[in-house]
């Protein structure tokens, strides 16, 4: 886990709970890929019912699965986009597999690691579609100015 913590906290400058990480890998584990040997990058995605905000601290176990593909987590080091592209091509030909019918990616609008994601989703044909003024992202931390972007597949 310290690896991925890592990761997290150089991308975002703050990292999920151990026991938050131990939650979504044995909640989903085929669907918390990592990159390299020694984790350069990871992505975690969940089956969910819509696309709407989903707070990063809950219980994954109790929550209905559908067949929209959400994207909980992602993290990459050296802001590396051919990481994040082989990441989300393993992640999206695992989803054509289990019959999902769209991805859903959300991101903020001025945090650097934003910019990079936004970049990335345009080239990989996601489309923004619906603003979300306020978002309880962790309990009692809220986060603005922040788009649910979608990709049909």
């Amino acid at each position: 886990m310290g690896h991925i913590q890592n990761i997290e906290k150089e991308y975002y400058g703050c990292f999920c709970q151990e026991n938050i990480l131990m939650n979504w890998i044995q909640t989903s584990s085929g669907h918390f890929i990592v990159a390299g040997t020694l984790p350069r990058a990871f992505l975690f995605f969940e089956y969910v019912e819509k696309a709407k905000p989903i707070p990063f601290i809950r219980n994954a176990l109790n929550e209905p699965k559908g067949n929209v593909a959400y994207i909980s987590d992602v993290g990459v080091l050296d802001q590396s986009e051919s990481l994040l592209q082989e990441l989300f091509d393993v992640m999206l030909a695992t989803a054509n597999m289990e019959r999902c019918d769209k991805i859903v990616w959300i991101i903020g609008e001025t945090k650097k690691h934003d910019i990079i994601e936004r970049s990335f989703l345009i080239k990989n044909g996601f489309l923004k579609a619906e603003p979300i003024p306020k978002w309880e992202a962790r309990p009692g931390y809220f986060v603005y100015d922040h788009w649910i972007w979608v990709r049909s597949i």
